[in-house]
């Protein structure tokens, strides 16, 4: 399944189905939360635009696995494959201070060490090495910043503000 904006507006990702497991309309997931009992028998989540609830959660040759209420089918599991488990951001606790969420960054200005507009972050790339900060320049094309020390001065998600030291490239 492919999707344009697999994560709704207002919501943050807590994993991503990889594939039916089972018979039982079982799936494996990708856990991408480090809320302890988020992914927990009972809990909601939203996939595809519906709230699915958590009948059990269990560990099957390193792969997670969740089972859904409702979801008793490897077709009806096989709908939720590659599509991203969400809860409302109003659900996520705060961060500790001084820290701050990867999903908080997006639509922050990004500015220079020397009080340049570098533009908006667009969002934040996983790559095996590190993260990389993706900023959209009013040009329209993009400054890649790795999400390293050195590159990232200061967050401020109350005033929406990023401060980086860009890359040079030649």
């Amino acid at each position: 399944m492919s999707v344009d904006n697999p994560i709704p507006e207002g919501h943050v990702a807590v994993a991503r189905v990889r594939a039916p497991w089972g018979v039982k309309g079982q799936v494996k997931v990708d856990s991408l939360t480090d809320v302890p009992g988020r992914l927990s028998r009972g809990s909601a989540v939203f996939a595809n635009g519906s709230e699915l609830r958590i009948a059990d959660v269990h560990t099957a040759g390193g792969n997670l696995v969740l089972a859904f209420d409702g979801v008793s089918t490897p077709e009806a599991a096989g709908a939720l494959r590659d599509a991203y488990l969400t809860v409302p951001e109003s659900a996520v606790p705060p961060a500790s201070e001084g820290s701050y969420y990867y999903f908080q960054l997006a639509g922050m200005e990004a500015w220079s060490q020397d009080g340049e507009r570098l533009g908006t972050v667009d969002e934040v790339m996983e790559t095996g090495a590190n993260h990389v900060l993706v900023v959209k320049k009013e040009d329209g094309n993009e400054l890649l910043v790795p999400m390293v020390d050195g590159f990232i001065v200061s967050v401020d998600t109350a005033s929406r503000r990023i401060v980086i030291n860009p890359p040079q490239y030649e």
